[in-house]
């Protein structure tokens, strides 16, 4: 068999079965002793093998001498690192970690991942690899209670790594922390970037994301990288509870602005950002002020939450003619107030309250209260962005059916039925406008109209649906 071509024999082995059964945990592997046969097929073997590995901190020593053959490291297509930090003590078992515990924590978690880049940081810059990191706590917690905070990582780089994900479920890195360990991948194509915020009115939710806009601040996107998909998952409020405010004394919101800049620069082809935004997003400064182009960007997809970051929320339940009723003084079947608004929905359907006047959220109108100015930015945004083909904006609130979409000319949609003048559909700017029963005032209608005007010569098409 050594006299078939090694991509015959590569392809072979790639349907060899890791053991001799069903049951491969308990069968005797197969794969080591096929690769014995002879050096194509252990290369044969080795490219299937190394393909994706997952290893955790206390195995870097035996991933350092498998990969010590220079061979192998071409084969590595995606690394699952796994850092497992310390036992807990028992009276940590139920509550929050100590300080000690969380320095303990950061120590163990810099160290493994440090040790790793290092690692990495001397092979092959030619390679294309997907690293995907996870912090886990003890075995006898799912979840830990506070943010890994990494240190020592600066001076390191690894250029072979082309995608990379933190996995933030269990023992999430601090989004400052986060940004600045994607910084020591130079090659990315893809930035992946996912927090979830700590408690609505925790000090601790402001001091990371001041620390989160310090670090973008520092952060260049690659040349390389074409993609950014960033999620920001804020703290449920319960409704009718008040939003807290997480720009203080700024006009706009820091976070904000520094995206804003951040995506000024680089090749970046596709954008999607899910999270609390303000007009500085898409426009920093006054509207007068001119702001740097997004060159690049073909794709955006933003979709943002109801409440701003300065307190407020974009959309707001209307005061009167919404049909709410209060509740029969008494009654048992009523559904309490106190809580999330997809609850207190669950409550009326699952009691089959209806009959009695009570309606679902969706039933009670939406208005915009501080959209107009996100909207105007946006516009402004759409109308400098020379190589954008499409644009999704949304909103994330109860209905969910607060949506603009964008189309330059030539780029082909799904909602070309629904268009005011089909005739010139492809040939036009367009723009669909899904609000609800609401509709912008003329300047912002005329802002938008515009668009097609300043870029392409005719004015947009804007159809509501």
């Amino acid at each position: 068999m050594d006299k078939l071509p090694q991509e015959i024999i590569s392809n072979i082995a790639s349907f060899l079965p890791w053991g001799s059964g069903r049951d491969t945990q308990h069968k005797p592997l197969i794969r080591p002793g096929v690769a014995s046969l002879s050096r194509a097929w252990q290369a044969a073997v080795e490219s299937v093998t190394f393909q994706e590995l997952h290893i955790n901190n206390t195995e870097l020593v035996a991933f350092s001498d498998h990969f010590s053959r220079i061979h192998r490291r071409r084969f590595l297509r995606k690394l699952n690192f796994s850092v497992v930090l310390p036992t807990y003590s028992y009276k940590t078992y139920s509550g929050a970690e100590t300080e000690e515990e969380r320095r303990v924590n950061n120590e163990v978690a810099s160290t493994a991942i440090f040790g790793l880049l290092q690692e990495l940081s001397g092979w092959p810059t030619n390679l294309n690899i997907t690293l995907i990191i996870t912090i886990y706590p003890p075995k006898q917690r799912l979840r830990s209670t506070s943010y890994i905070h990494l240190e020592d990582i600066h001076h390191v780089q690894v250029p072979c790594i082309r995608s990379f994900l933190a996995i933030q479920a269990y023992c999430p890195i601090d989004p400052g922390c986060l940004v600045s360990l994607t910084s020591r991948f130079p090659s990315l194509s893809r930035v992946d970037w996912c927090y979830d915020e700590p408690d609505s009115h925790s000090p601790l939710r402001i001091q990371l994301r001041d620390e989160l806009v310090a670090s973008l601040s520092k952060f260049e996107l690659s040349p390389a990288t074409e993609r950014l998909h960033f999620t920001i998952e804020t703290p449920k409020i319960d409704y009718g509870q008040p939003h807290p405010n997480l720009i203080g004394c700024h006009l706009n919101d820091p976070l904000s602005t520094a995206l804003n800049r951040l995506l000024c620069g680089g090749n970046l082809r596709y954008l999607l950002y899910q999270g609390p935004i303000d007009s500085s997003f898409f426009w920093s400064g006054e509207f007068a002020k001119p702001n740097p182009e997004w060159a690049s960007l073909e794709y955006m997809d933003v979709r943002f939450h109801n409440d701003s970051p300065s307190g407020k929320q974009y959309f707001k339940r209307a005061a009167k003619g919404s049909g709410d009723k209060p509740s029969p003084t008494g009654s048992e079947d009523s559904p309490q107030r106190g809580g999330n608004l997809e609850e207190y929905n669950d409550i009326i359907r699952s009691r089959g309250l209806e009959e009695f006047g009570f309606k679902p959220e969706e039933d009670f109108p939406q208005i915009p209260e501080d959209v107009a100015p996100l909207l105007e930015a946006f516009a402004r945004r759409l109308a400098i962005t020379p190589s954008l083909r499409s644009a999704l904006l949304s909103a994330k609130h109860p209905s969910g059916k607060w949506v603009v979409r964008y189309y330059a000319p030539g780029h082909p949609c799904s909602l070309e039925d629904d268009i005011d003048e089909p005739e010139a559909s492809l040939s036009r700017t367009r723009l669909f406008f899904q609000f609800q029963g609401w509709e912008p005032e003329d300047s912002l209608m005329g802002l938008f109209r515009s668009i097609g005007r300043e870029r392409h010569g005719e004015n947009t098409i804007i159809t509501f649906i």
